[in-house]
Parts: structure tokens; sequence; C-alpha cells
């Protein structure tokens, strides 16, 4: 891992998401000074922001409920989270713009393809997190996981 994402403060613009952030949840505020996180400090947390991930920010102590103290209020106990990608094989999709839509929609990225001819055979495609089976559905295709 890169050092600075360890050592270097967080830049301006995770400080504005951290905070625009927390200003949406009712009933909650934040806990600690959002400045002292290091970058990969407030990856992790805006990640548990956008995810609703509250319980983990709460035994943090980033997030305190209004108007108690928090449970805890050391940066040290937030740990980066490794980016966890998955790659999903997709079959049978038929036309390009039905592979494109769905890759699109599921918020992936293409990693790998084959095809003969003008028929696609497979896309292989990265995403944050796992694709709805209704997603799936939608489409007609058929996504698994890659290993």
């Amino acid at each position: 891992m890169d050092k600075t994402w360890e050592s270097d403060r967080c830049s301006p613009l995770q400080l504005k998401k951290i905070r625009n952030l927390a200003e949406k949840l009712d009933g909650y505020e934040l806990s600690v000074k959002v400045e002292d996180m290091t970058k990969g400090m407030a990856h992790s947390v805006i990640e548990d922001l956008l995810s609703s991930n509250l319980q983990r920010l709460i035994k943090t102590g980033v997030l305190k409920v209004k108007g108690t103290t928090p449970t805890e209020s050391v940066l040290e106990n937030i740990t980066p989270t490794p980016a966890r990608k998955l790659r999903y094989k997709v079959t049978e999709g038929g036309h390009l713009w039905n592979y494109t839509d769905f890759r699109l929609e599921a918020g992936g990225t293409l990693v790998d393809f084959a095809t003969d001819d003008r028929l696609i055979l497979f896309q292989v495609i990265e995403v944050d997190r796992e694709i709805d089976p209704e997603l799936i559905r939608k489409f007609g295709l058929k996504a698994e996981l890659d290993k």
C-alpha cells in the first residue's frame, strides 16, 4: 500500500464529502475532527457513510447520536477497507448494447471480452458490490462470479 495513503492528511474533497454525507444523517453527528484523518481513514469513512454502515462508524467513534457522548473517539480504530472488486463473467447477452447497458447500470468496468466475428461470446466486468439478481434478469443475461 502506498505510504501516502497511510500518512498524508485527507484531501479537501474528502473533507467536503464526509461533511456533506454526515449532514444528511438525521439524529447523528460527527464526533471527531475530520481534518485529522489520513487519506485511507477518510476513504473508509466515506465508504461507510455511502453504504449506511452506521454501526461501524459509531463503534469507531466517528459518529455519535446527537446529544450524546461518543462511545470511543480514537481515529486509530478506523482501518482503511481495501477496495474489494468482484469480477463477473457475463454471457448470453446478445447485442452489444445489451451488454453495455447492463455493465453501466451495474456500475461495472469492462476488464476482458471475447468475440467471434460479430458475436460477443462473453464480457468480464469488475464491480464494487454484488450485482442484484433482478438486474441480471432484467437484461436476460447469465452472470457468474469469475474466479
